[in-house]
């Protein structure tokens, strides 16, 4: 860690000042964390007339296309985009510490000569940026973008960005009930309704705005529920066919795995699905007290934080991959 270099607010307002041709990138599958944050920087990268380029390896979840902006996401192609990826001045990655974690543009990012800067929440970066701008004890990553560009008192911010980042620590705490959400989330949760940001307006387009088929895929889902370790543990799968029967998507899987953890007595929550364009299966993992899903994820090549991580297991059935998670998830589950 300390070998790492990090910069303060105001030694990253000076860099981006420097840089003309800036990419911007987060994790796989990108949530409301990783896409509003992105678009925060974007509207202030644009304020001073920088060229900026959008390029994700998924592309926008439904529930996220009513952002103003949504539209500037390029889904990375390498016979499109690494000649822009080589070319930059500055490659940026927020919400995601670990290019592994990038999906299909993580070995093109890596490659870049360009000058690379890690604006992200989780613990342990990978060292493989020249610049870091790390806080583990923030709530989320648009909460870190609000800092950056706020130091900038020739910004405004627009309502457009406001909106962004509004979305972006909404989302990433849990609609504001997540142990991280202190009187700093909450000041600047204000500032950014003083700039335009709606909440009622955001909460339903997220949560309130849900297709037929993701509607069905939840009822589904919730029939479905296991508990395990003496109830301690409620486990979902969804598997590839259930999305063809519904004609359902990867994306109608929303906000799942945070209704397992509504369940009385549960305290670790894990989601399984099995989508139907990919040869893998997508880990949720949510947790409550001491129990450290992290800790499950990280076996699995995941990452994630304390209390919500993830992981992809690559090349398996669908049945196997469960028995494996489970007896992860249990044996972190005995040892507290």
């Amino acid at each position: 860690m300390n070998k790492l270099n990090y910069l303060t607010e105001q030694q990253i307002i000076k860099l981006l000042g420097e840089k003309n041709k800036i990419v911007i990138s987060g994790h796989h599958s990108p949530d409301g964390d990783c896409l509003g944050s992105q678009l925060g920087l974007f509207y202030y990268l644009k304020s001073i007339n920088k060229k900026v380029f959008l390029l994700n390896s998924d592309p926008v979840p439904e529930n996220l296309i009513f952002l103003q902006g949504s539209d500037k996401f390029f889904l990375y192609k390498p016979e499109e985009h690494d000649e822009l990826i080589a070319e930059a001045d500055l490659i940026i990655v927020t919400d995601v510490n670990d290019t592994s974690r990038t999906g299909a543009i993580g070995d093109s990012l890596t490659k870049s000569s360009a000058e690379k800067l890690v604006i992200d929440h989780h613990i342990e970066p990978d060292d493989f940026a020249d610049y870091y701008y790390v806080d583990t004890e923030a709530a989320s990553c648009g909460q870190l973008i609000w800092k950056i560009t706020d130091k900038d008192k020739n910004y405004q911010t627009s309502r457009a960005a406001a909106e962004a980042l509004y979305v972006a620590i909404m989302t990433d705490t849990g609609s504001f009930r997540f142990p991280r959400t202190d009187g700093e989330v909450h000041r600047i949760i204000a500032e950014l309704i003083d700039c335009g940001a709606k909440p009622e307006d955001m909460f339903e387009f997220i949560y309130n705005n849900v297709s037929d088929t993701a509607f069905k895929l939840s009822g589904l889902a919730m029939s479905r529920l296991d508990l395990h370790f003496g109830g301690k543990l409620g486990f979902i799968g969804i598997e590839s066919e259930d999305f063809d029967k519904l004609g359902a998507k990867q994306s109608d899987t929303e906000n799942i795995v945070e209704r397992i953890m509504s369940v009385a007595g549960v305290k670790v929550g894990i989601f399984i699905r099995q989508s139907p364009d990919s040869n893998f299966l997508r880990v949720s993992l949510r947790s409550k007290d001491e129990y450290s899903v992290r800790d499950v994820a990280t076996q699995f090549g995941g990452g994630g934080h304390f209390h919500a991580a993830g992981a992809r297991l690559y090349d398996i059935d669908f049945d196997s991959g469960v028995k494996m998670i489970l007896k992860a998830a249990g044996k972190m589950i005995e040892s507290v």
